[in-house]
């Protein structure tokens, strides 16, 4: 089949989109069931090409506003799953879930108030801190080596927020309740006059999916209390990232390649939260490692400026950083106005 020659795939989608316009395009429909009928859900990279061909059909489909059958979603939103579950090559990976995004992923919920959107942090012991770190760097970007008791269990977000639930908190008018707003987050908001997140209207930030980014401290906290939820501390952000076991990773103590979305992975932004499935910490949570930093309650230095500017609290290493910054006792911080594309945050709640 030409779709799995990758020099084909252009042709096919200017193939697709002449074909379907003159007749009509519910044809489109039709030829689109055709050639995901013939994808083994069971083997997606023997059909890899095909996958990719289908999902570009399905955005021409999607851009014209089509009422399309569930069936059809359906049996998309099958092999896109598949291609994530069974570790197809990453970029392709990447595409495939990014159109899942659209046509609706089954295992994110975007209101916070649904139970699956949330995973448990046991209570217990846990390790924080790691000596080794604050030798490596300085001494500030790693806790002291501690443990820390939670006598009750905690929740966190199970994925970073995404954008598709970040758009109710924008769409509720939120940027314009003050009553969600830290006092000095709120001045910061009316000075910038800012209503949306930095990357808001940027397509290659913007996918449902995608964790939100270009947020300030402020506006995930302001999130987060609109949400009935709060940012976690960074202690609970730790435990949950190394589990009872105390890992330097999320799965084990030593890198693993490909394992999330890192410098090394080379693609050069945000991924859809979920296609490194192999990656979640112990308590369920996914990207706690790689994709974003993420914002937590603490200053950085409390002892230091008053809270209106001292640095707040990163974790969890991002796209544009090394692997070694994934580890789960590296801690970050910045100025609670920075709206990078690589900052996002997580929501907690006890």
């Amino acid at each position: 089949s030409r779709a799995e020659l990758a020099n084909w795939r252009h042709t096919l989608r200017f193939l697709f989109a002449r074909r379907v316009a003159h007749p009509g395009w519910q044809a489109g429909k039709t030829l689109l069931q055709e050639m995901l009928a013939v994808i083994d859900v069971q083997q997606i990279a023997e059909s890899l090409g095909l996958a990719l061909s289908s999902a570009d059909a399905m955005a021409i489909l999607l851009d014209q506003k089509l009422d399309l059958q569930r069936e059809l979603l359906a049996q998309l939103r099958e092999v896109c799953l598949a291609s994530i579950e069974q570790g197809v090559e990453l970029n392709s990976r990447v595409e495939l879930a990014r159109m899942l995004g659209r046509v609706g992923d089954p295992r994110v919920v975007d209101d916070l108030s649904d139970p699956a959107a949330w995973v448990e942090v046991s209570a217990g012991t846990y390790r924080v801190g790691d000596a080794e770190i604050k030798k490596e760097y300085d001494e500030r970007y790693a806790l002291m080596p501690e443990t820390v008791t939670f006598a009750s269990p905690f929740q966190l977000s199970k994925y970073p927020v995404t954008n598709g639930q970040y758009c109710r908190f924008v769409e509720a008018g939120g940027y314009d309740d003050q009553s969600l707003w830290h006092e000095a987050g709120w001045r910061w908001r009316e000075e910038k006059k800012v209503g949306e997140p930095g990357y808001w209207r940027d397509a290659k930030w913007n996918g449902a999916t995608q964790p939100v980014v270009g947020v300030s401290w402020w506006e995930a906290d302001a999130f987060c209390r609109w949400a009935g939820c709060r940012l976690p501390t960074e202690r609970e952000w730790e435990a949950a990232a190394r589990g009872p076991q105390g890992w330097a990773y999320l799965w084990e103590s030593e890198w693993r390649e490909g394992i999330c979305n890192t410098d090394e992975a080379d693609l050069g932004v945000t991924t859809p939260v979920g296609i490194f499935p192999h990656s979640a910490a112990v308590c369920g949570a996914h990207e706690m490692a790689g994709n974003v930093w993420e914002w937590c309650s603490h200053m950085f230095d409390p002892t230091g400026e008053d809270d209106t500017g001292a640095g707040r609290v990163l974790r969890g290493g991002s796209w544009v950083y090394l692997p070694r910054n994934c580890r789960s006792a590296i801690r970050y911080f910045v100025q609670p106005v920075y709206r990078l594309s690589n900052f996002g945050f997580r929501a907690a709640r006890t």
